[in-house]
């Protein structure tokens, strides 16, 4: 080798020398290096794999989870518990997948558990409302129509929630609670209000039964005469006896109107059967004063019945008069005593109608005028005729019982005096020959004699009310009964 490539070839080698040795020390190096990053990420991946297994066990003792299966993930953690910092790094990876499994599906079970747990008290709360919404039902029994339609709606709720409680679909089980605990607080309502509407109606019941039982107490309808009332009125009472709070609304209602009604009409018998009385009193005292004023004259002649019909009158006060038999008895009272003196001036009435009708004689029998003789012959039918009708009014009034036979007695005495006299004027109106009469009661020597005669037996007879010609000639010498 000559000396010039001896120069290259040595530093050469000896570069070719450094490059295979700081080749090795790179590849040295590189290998520690490897090593180092290998054992960080060992690390790092144990430690990892720790807070997952301690997550896992940390579910695993959790006590909100019994009734869950957990042996497998139970499996899982007692697996993983043979993992160390030196196991394989495939082996850690492998056991931290199994541990996020476990995680997770322990996780999906108490999730599930959760949901079952919310779905039962959904459905526990649901079964609670489905119970109180039947006990609603089962006070809903009144035959009352909003009460009625209540209950049918109710009835179709409950059906429908047992419909949904099947279903086990917990939203529409949580919509329903909602919805049906406002319905029930809407059906408590009306229960409610229709109570102390129910209880309003039995009250007025109660109140009606105490204006019967005060009505029946009372002394006025005690009198046998209103027996029929207190029956009818006592049978009513009996047959709605037992209606009670319990009973349906319609029926208390009807109860009392009914009642009401019976008691209504009870009331207004009585009431005006007493009025009637009383006015019947009323009217019997002033016209027995009436009576007394304008017929008992003069008052000393007939003293002694007039202070026995004013001391009956004022006997009694009419306001403290409160039973059928006081009013009664009062009547019968002023009744006796104003009858009494009734019969008494029937009795002078026909004595003295009588006494003027006997002292009636025939005119003159010396005049011989055949017409005038006619006339002397009906004045003395028409008398007979009268005082036949006084006998038969005399004969009866024996028997007169009440005032109401006295008063058309004396009517028919004053009838008597009335026809008479009007008899007694048709004669000399021109029923047997006008031109006679004319001569008979006109003539200038006749007429005197004839009319006073006439006046004289025809004095002290009724002539008010008669219209004639004749009326107004006796009239002027005529002196009333």
């Amino acid at each position: 080798m000559n000396k010039k490539s001896k120069k290259i070839v040595l530093p050469l080698a000896i570069f070719c020398g450094g490059l295979s040795i700081a080749a090795i020390a790179t590849v040295a190096i590189r290998s520690c290096q490897n090593k180092v990053d290998k054992k960080a990420q060992k690390e790092s991946l144990f430690k990892k794999f720790k807070i997952f297994q301690e997550e896992l066990q940390s579910l695993l003792e959790d006590k909100n989870i019994q009734g869950i299966d957990l042996i497998e993930e139970q499996n899982v953690l007692a697996n993983s518990k043979m993992i160390s910092i030196e196991s394989p790094i495939d082996n850690i990876n492998q056991e931290i997948f199994k541990i996020k499994s476990s995680i997770n599906s322990l996780n999906a079970k108490i999730q599930k558990q959760i949901m079952q747990k919310l779905l039962a008290a959904a459905k526990k709360q649901l079964e609670n409302i489905i119970n109180v919404m039947r006990m609603l039902d089962n006070k809903l029994i009144d035959n009352d129509v909003d009460i009625q339609k209540t209950k049918k709606d109710l009835n179709s709720q409950i059906i429908n929630a047992l419909e949904i409680f099947n279903k086990n679909n917990i939203d529409e089980i949580n919509n329903l609670n909602k919805s049906l605990t406002f319905k029930i607080s809407e059906v408590e309502d009306i229960l409610i209000k229709f109570k102390q509407s129910k209880e309003q109606e039995f009250e007025k019941l109660q109140k009606t039964r105490k204006l019967v039982e005060e009505f029946l107490a009372k002394d006025v309808v005690k009198s046998d005469y209103y027996a029929n009332i207190v029956r009818n009125l006592n049978r009513e009472v009996s047959r709605r006896g037992n209606v009670s709070i319990s009973s349906n609304k319609s029926e208390i209602v009807a109860a009392n109107i009914n009642l009401n009604e019976v008691l209504k009409q009870s009331k207004e018998f009585v009431e005006n059967d007493m009025q009637k009385l009383r006015d019947s009193l009323i009217s019997l005292i002033v016209e027995a004063k009436e009576y007394i004023e304008n017929k008992m004259r003069p008052r000393d002649k007939y003293n002694a019945y007039i202070e026995r019909i004013e001391g009956s009158i004022r006997k009694h006060n009419i306001s403290t008069l409160h039973t059928r038999e006081e009013i009664i008895q009062v009547i019968n009272e002023i009744s006796v005593e104003y009858l009494n003196a009734k019969k008494l001036l029937i009795n002078n009435s026909l004595d003295d109608v009588n006494n003027s009708l006997q002292k009636f004689n025939k005119l003159d029998s010396g005049v011989k005028d055949p017409d005038f003789l006619g006339v002397t012959q009906q004045l003395n039918e028409i008398k007979q005729k009268a005082l036949q009708e006084l006998t038969n009014i005399k004969n009866n009034s024996s028997q007169l019982a009440t005032i109401a036979e006295a008063s058309k007695y004396e009517n028919n005495i004053q009838e008597i005096q009335e026809k008479f006299v009007k008899d007694l004027i048709k004669i000399f109106d021109g029923n047997i020959n006008t031109d006679r009469i004319n001569w008979l009661f006109h003539d200038w020597n006749t007429a005197p004699y004839n009319r006073g005669e006439v006046l004289k037996e025809t004095d002290g007879l009724y002539f008010e009310g008669i219209s004639s010609e004749w009326n107004n000639k006796f009239a002027k010498n005529a002196v009333k009964f």
